[in-house]
């Protein structure tokens, strides 16, 4: 059950942002059909591509490394992602110095300069609003919450426990992403 995304023009847009501040997480499921561009996963942003959130698959850099992208600022995995499987992808917000990005629940960075995205009114999955960001594959189980998830509980997402059963009482959004 995934929603395909074509890597040209297909996307799901929101007005409104179901977080505009920190903390928060936000985390889906991808498998990605090409490894030759940066791809966005979810955004969050003013509706520019310089005011924002983006969990993004850089596909276009060594490593293929996962991204937690804060205006200009950003944290990459130590791994990267492989073409044709599905892989857990998961951007925490603790505060303004401290966001952490994970894939598969480990190879986490953590980014401490001080970033803080204002005026978040648009909400993105499969991109961002920046020509060729389109991603091309597979996304599902799309999620916020409106607290920093700590590293055991993405880890359990990652594992593939439902994002209802951790810090239920704190998810924003959700979206299964099916179709």
């Amino acid at each position: 059950m995934a929603r395909n995304f074509d890597g040209i023009d297909d996307n799901l847009v929101a007005s409104g942002a179901p977080i505009t501040a920190y903390p928060f997480t936000m985390a889906c499921w991808f498998n990605a059909d090409s490894a030759t561009a940066n791809n966005c996963l979810i955004a969050l942003s003013d509706g520019t591509t310089n005011n924002q959130f983006v969990l993004y698959v850089q596909g276009g850099e060594a490593g293929d490394p996962v991204q937690f992208k804060a205006n200009t600022d950003y944290a990459s995995t130590t791994t990267g992602y492989t073409v044709g499987t599905w892989h857990h992808a998961c951007g925490v917000g603790a505060s303004a110095t401290s966001r952490t990005v994970y894939i598969d629940g480990g190879s986490s960075v953590t980014r401490t300069t001080s970033v803080t995205p204002t005026g978040l009114n648009a909400f993105r999955f499969g991109e961002n609003g920046a020509a060729g960001d389109d991603f091309d594959g597979r996304l599902a189980e799309g999620a916020i919450w409106n607290v920093a998830l700590t590293a055991a509980e993405v880890a359990l997402l990652a594992k593939g426990v439902h994002p209802f059963k951790v810090r239920p009482a704190n998810i924003v959004a959700y979206w299964p992403l099916w179709g």
